[in-house]
């Protein structure tokens, strides 16, 4: 079947959230070469679903369950993978069975591609981005005290609990945010929200790219993680945040440490703000994206 433009579904699951973002970021930078289609779950539809998958050449579906979706039939590529640390919750020989339906595999953080090549002999980097011109820093901050904050949906495994206590213990106030996809800020609400911020926290266990990181780093504030997901790679200690050890006392050292030192967390934040710009922006980070498409539509 030829394509003069492959047509790629996306699928994505709810309108205004992560993947969402992610599958639009997609369709308005690679439309030169695709003709890129979004699908969500069942109830949430903002675009049709193709009556027929086969009018697809491929379709790109986020993490693996998403497989189950697309029917045994279907004559064209498909591509899967993860965008957290889950795969043990489903068991190897589960992930095994939705890999080997794949033409390759993607993980948007060089952990979760280490951790998926025991499934497939070819897997991608395929990292998130942002939109710097959206998220960005609007006003200049109040005066001392800092204000950490977490984002994040309110499952224990994103660590909010620890974030809490540590700022508990040095007298640092946090704002966190803590909602489901029916409740969530909008982007502009979020954008605000990052203007009171001088640091921003992750504590996950799970988080393949904590997106909350990138939008408050665009909005030039530092950055506290441990290493999870791309943490490793967007983060550079001392620079533009600080890395801990995902341990109360960990984060509440470093909290201190900006505490007591608001002109050097603003130069991070800065910093921060810098590394997005080098290499984190939706536009570059799709052509990660691009090449793994054009390579497994041109594959045998």
């Amino acid at each position: 079947m030829a394509f003069s433009r492959p047509r790629v579904l996306v699928m994505a699951d709810v309108p205004g959230w992560a993947w969402d973002w992610k599958a639009r970021a997609y369709r308005q930078y690679l439309s030169d070469a695709f003709d890129v289609v979004v699908a969500y779950r069942a109830g949430y539809y903002a675009e049709p679903i193709p009556a027929s998958f086969s009018s697809c050449a491929l379709v790109h579906t986020f993490e693996f369950p998403q497989v189950d979706l697309v029917p045994l039939d279907y004559p064209g590529k498909l591509v899967t993978g993860l965008t957290a640390h889950v795969w043990p919750t489903w068991g190897p020989e589960r992930v095994q069975v939705w890999a080997d339906r794949a033409a390759a595999l993607h993980g948007n953080s060089r952990l979760l591609v280490q951790e998926i090549q025991r499934f497939h002999p070819r897997v991608y980097y395929t990292p998130n981005g942002i939109d710097p011109q959206l998220f960005r820093r609007l006003r200049p901050r109040e005066s001392p005290p800092i204000v950490a904050c977490h984002v994040g949906k309110p499952n224990p495994r994103k660590g909010a609990h620890l974030i809490e206590a540590a700022c508990r213990l040095v007298g640092v106030p946090l704002a966190l945010n803590q909602r489901r996809v029916w409740e969530a800020l909008s982007r502009q609400e979020m954008v605000d929200l990052y203007q009171d911020v001088w640091v921003q926290v992750t504590c996950s266990s799970k988080d393949g790219t904590p997106g909350p990181m990138l939008e408050s780093a665009a909005c030039e504030n530092a950055l506290l993680s441990n290493p999870i997901g791309n943490m490793p790679e967007l983060l550079e200690d001392g620079v533009n945040g600080f890395v801990h050890d995902q341990t109360i006392e960990a984060m509440a050292e470093k909290l201190a440490w900006c505490r007591d030192h608001p002109k050097d967390t603003e130069e991070m934040g800065r910093a921060a703000r810098k590394t997005i710009l080098s290499g984190w922006t939706w536009e570059q980070n799709v052509e990660y994206v691009r090449t793994m498409w054009r390579e497994v539509l041109n594959a045998p």
